[in-house]
């Protein structure tokens, strides 16, 4: 009976919504309303679920069950907002939040809060979402429910004005990760578009866009077309900061054509003429007692607003049509003259790109050309200069035992010793030039072999760390070879500039990338007021030929810390 009942409002969805006013006399067709307000929760139709939810809501409120009331209102609220109708959304969600704190039901009563919080952001309250997040603080929503924990967690991040962007992303990528294994699509949603915006706001744009693409596809999954319009903008002003204007013509054409079918939704007058008749109903059949309660008497204010606004309904409707008509017709115009504008600079980019691809060859060119100069010194070091000197003191060894007299054995004693350092610095600088652990015991092993040279005990201490290299997973040659000159380099610039006490290396090999961290606590320099040396243009020109990204923050008192981030595949 139930799917006779869903296949009829489907093939007459005009019943779904022309029926608004139409009454349930019994639980059978309550029944049925929740069967399809099941299937289209599934389908993500939220346009269809405003009526079968209205309904229900109407029903047991006849039926004076004020806790199912209360939970289909809170569904309602959610399609609501999936909308983007926030001014229809907050009034259901400030009695839902009322009803379940006197009701003492914890979880929901901090759901509504956080959805209270949500909703106040989105339109732009937000000292009224700072207030109802402070709301459900006692709560202890990480002991209620893992959705909720989370929840709160993203919402702090994106009202937390104090906290700082290195700090919120580290928080965000945790969320992230618990969320997706949660399979929680509408919070890991969100916290991919927050973290777009803080990667956006720092100029990472390459980040911000890998971030608000999986906002974007999550949105398409859970089909909220607000959500969608909004990330389309969003790529298409980081796209525009890239100067990629043919990616960013893309994105505008998007948002400007979903723009239009979201007003056709928020426009449609019977949808808006069921949603405000039931609000008018409910604002008369509240029976919460207001006066006992300060904040409920403050909902009560905005009840009544709310009913002068009704009266006006008609005419600020026909108003708000004409403003948008003319809106959307200007801001048409506007986008073509952008789109003319940037069409005349693709041309240019793409000579850009054409003239970074040549540098890009010249660079690998002259790194390829280097490391064979350094394999051709290598080899004459260790097999002509390195043999020779151990011939002379093979040969010094025999004179001298041919001889042994007291008297010259102290000068023998000098000369030895200053073989053996011979030996020791010619065998070093062609270990220095082409490193042979490299290629035999791998990357990890071979920096730390280059360290245990370094560290030598000459008023400074090197700390190796090397994490995610037990695995399977590997580096390449080419890629192994350039960050082990990195790092040859970081610390060497730490020894010879920064006179330090303590050096800090970090190796990290994750999924997709490769961070490298070097710290010192020496003199460090003003990274504005130093002029780059041959040093730092060698690190800077192998990150780029790795096309890795590299952040060094150095001050005179602290030190210097360099991070290095190279991708892998």
């Amino acid at each position: 009976m139930y799917f006779l009942l869903y296949t009829i409002l489907s093939v007459f969805p005009s019943l779904t919504l022309a029926d608004s006013t139409s009454i349930i006399y019994n639980t059978v067709e309550a029944d049925s309303l929740k069967f399809n307000i099941e299937i289209l929760e599934k389908e993500n139709d939220y346009v269809k679920l405003i009526q079968p939810l209205i309904q229900l809501i109407e029903f047991y409120g006849n039926q004076n069950d004020p806790k199912k009331v209360h939970d289909y209102r809170f569904k309602l609220a959610i399609c609501y907002l999936n909308l983007g109708f926030y001014n229809y959304a907050i009034p259901l969600l400030e009695y839902c939040q009322v009803y379940f704190r006197q009701s003492d039901y914890g979880l929901q009563y901090v759901r509504s809060l956080h959805l209270l919080t949500f909703a106040n952001i989105e339109n732009r309250h937000r000292d009224m979402a700072h207030y109802f997040l402070t709301q459900c603080e006692g709560q202890k929503p990480d002991k209620n429910d893992p959705y909720a924990s989370l929840e709160h967690s993203l919402l702090d991040i994106i009202l937390n004005s104090k906290m700082s962007p290195l700090a919120k992303r580290n928080r965000l990528s945790k969320i992230i990760q618990f969320s997706k294994g949660y399979q929680f699509d509408e919070l890991t949603r969100i916290a991919y578009l927050e973290a777009g915006n803080l990667l956006y706001n720092q100029s990472e744009f390459d980040k911000a866009i890998a971030a608000f693409n999986q906002s974007l596809l999550l949105a398409e999954k859970l089909k909220l077309l607000d959500a969608k319009n909004k990330l389309f903008f969003k790529l298409y002003e980081v796209y525009n900061k890239k100067k990629n204007f043919e990616k960013s013509n893309e994105y505008l054409l998007n948002y400007s054509s979903l723009k239009d079918s979201i007003y056709s939704i928020h426009s449609n007058q019977q949808l808006n003429k069921t949603i405000f008749k039931h609000e008018q109903k409910s604002n008369r059949e509240e029976g919460i007692e207001l006066a006992k309660d300060k904040r409920l008497f403050e909902l009560k204010t905005r009840r009544t607003n709310f009913t002068l606004y009704g009266l006006l309904f008609g005419i600020a409707a026909i108003l708000i049509g004409g403003y948008f008509i003319i809106y959307f017709y200007q801001h048409k115009i506007e986008a073509g003259d952008i789109i003319h504008e940037q069409n005349e600079q693709i041309n240019k980019q793409k000579i850009t790109e054409l003239e970074n691809n040549l540098k890009l060859q010249n660079l690998s060119s002259m790194l390829v050309g280097q490391e064979q100069e350094r394999e051709r010194i290598a080899k004459d070091l260790h097999d002509s200069l390195g043999g020779l000197l151990s011939t002379i003191k093979i040969r010094f060894d025999k004179i001298f035992s041919n001889q042994q007299n007291e008297e010259n054995r102290q000068e023998y004693n000098k000369i030895q010793n200053l073989v053996d350092i011979a030996c020791t610095e010619v065998r070093s600088i062609a270990h220095d030039l082409k490193p042979g652990t490299l290629k035999e015991a791998g990357l990890h092993e071979a920096i730390g072999d280059l360290l245990n040279r370094y560290n030598k005990g000459d008023g400074f201490d090197i700390t190796y760390q090397h994490y995610g290299f037990d695995g399977e997973q590997t580096v390449n040659s080419t890629i192994s070879l350039q960050v082990y000159r990195i790092i040859q380099e970081l610390v060497h610039n730490s020894i010879k500039h920064s006179n330090p006490k303590d050096i800090l290396v970090q190796l990290t090999l994750q999924e997709k990338q490769l961070e490298i961290i070097v710290e010192d606590n020496g003199n460090g320099f003003n990274p504005n007021k130093v002029t780059k040396g041959m040093g730092l243009e060698n690190i800077h020109s192998r990150v780029s030929y790795l096309n890795g990204e590299i952040h060094i923050d150095s001050n005179e008192e602290s030190g210097t810390s360099s991070m290095i981030l190279i991708p892998i595949e």
